[in-house]
């Protein structure tokens, strides 16, 4: 998995939120023209994407770091209706977020252009659709 982010600092100007407001219903609107794997296009609402990020001084700090940070977003899930995003630590189930019908398609794909499985057994990291329970 790979991600690409972007970050700005500005002026607090109304002027400008109401630029990224249009600029988001552009993208939504170009996301319900042809949809995606991820089936973003099945959700009726608006969504937050919601991110925690733990800096330790130390490294003898990360254990207990992702330990806490990963019970504040497990106790935020349980809380939220549903969770559905592109981006997801190792620990979370990303594949089975896309739905049923969209893990088909992705199996359908890989079993046609990937008959050895080779992206599943040869390629390291990432989620595997042989990983998955649904």
């Amino acid at each position: 998995m790979d991600t690409s982010w972007f970050t700005l600092t500005f002026k607090s100007d109304t002027r400008i939120m109401v630029k990224a407001s249009e600029l988001h219903d552009e993208l939504v609107h170009s996301l319900r023209a042809g949809g995606n794997i991820m089936g973003l296009e099945d959700n009726k609402s608006d969504r937050i994407l919601f991110q925690v990020i733990v800096v330790m001084k130390t490294v003898g700090q990360h254990a207990f770091a992702y330990a806490t940070a990963k019970a504040y977003v497990d106790n935020l899930r349980e809380f939220a209706e549903s969770i559905k995003g592109g981006l997801f630590h190792k620990s979370q189930d990303a594949l089975a977020s896309y739905g049923p019908e969209n893990v088909k398609k992705m199996r359908e794909a890989a079993n046609k252009y990937d008959p050895g499985r080779v992206f599943q057994k040869l390629c390291p990291g990432g989620w595997k659709l042989s990983e998955l329970d649904c």
